[in-house]
């Protein structure tokens, strides 16, 4: 692996370099491709990304951007936020989304010493999935979110007849199914055990005082 892999806060000259990153030619992973935008659209992009509820980090190999990492709704007090990562698809499955996440993990749980973190990836996305596992995340739960497929010729075309189960035909929409994936470090989820546990039974001594 290149030892020049570099991870850092994105800046909005980052935003501008995007637009050189090569698209993914399955419509199955439009939603991974940078959009066209305006130079007003990329400052809006950018602070919608980059708030206080939300971060976003730069992936470098050399000069090169190929790559972010995000954080999103992120709660200092629990410790816990919603990852996501996208790549250049020149650089996918070439090894530098898994060492840019495991660098970027260890700063996340050592430095800024969070507790929590998780994601949600498509079910048909397999080498994402194969990633987060091998990196340990657990899956928790299965949910189904609205997705744009109209250009996708889901139902016709051969080549997606394996990922029909993947989604629910509706009569106004098309969902998309989704594994919510989370990996924890042993103090959070004991912390979290004992106050689920304090509340719980807070809640049932207050009733039960209440009916004396």
């Amino acid at each position: 692996m290149d030892a020049k892999l570099k991870i850092q806060k994105m800046t909005r000259k980052d935003v501008d370099k995007m637009d050189n990153w090569a698209g993914f030619v399955d419509k199955l992973f439009d939603d991974y491709n940078f959009p066209i935008l305006t130079d007003e659209q990329k400052d809006k992009w950018f602070h919608v990304k980059n708030n206080r509820y939300r971060r976003c980090y730069s992936v470098y190999l050399n000069k090169n951007l190929i790559g972010y990492i995000s954080l999103r709704d992120i709660k200092r007090i629990r410790k816990i936020s919603e990852l996501g990562i996208v790549i250049d698809s020149r650089y996918v499955s070439k090894g530098y989304g898994t060492k840019a996440l495991e660098m970027f993990l260890d700063w996340y749980f050592k430095e800024l010493d969070y507790n929590k973190i998780y994601l949600r990836v498509a079910s048909f996305n397999k080498r994402a999935i194969k990633l987060y596992e091998n990196m340990k995340f657990k899956k928790v739960k299965d949910i189904y979110e609205i997705m744009d497929i109209s250009k996708l010729d889901l139902y016709e075309n051969k080549a997606y007849k394996e990922y029909k189960e993947d989604f629910r035909v509706g009569k106004r929409d098309i969902k998309c199914k989704f594994y919510l994936m989370e990996l924890s470090t042993k103090e959070e989820s004991i912390m979290w055990t004992i106050i689920d546990y304090i509340v719980k039974n807070y809640s049932f001594m207050k009733l039960k005082n209440s009916k004396k």
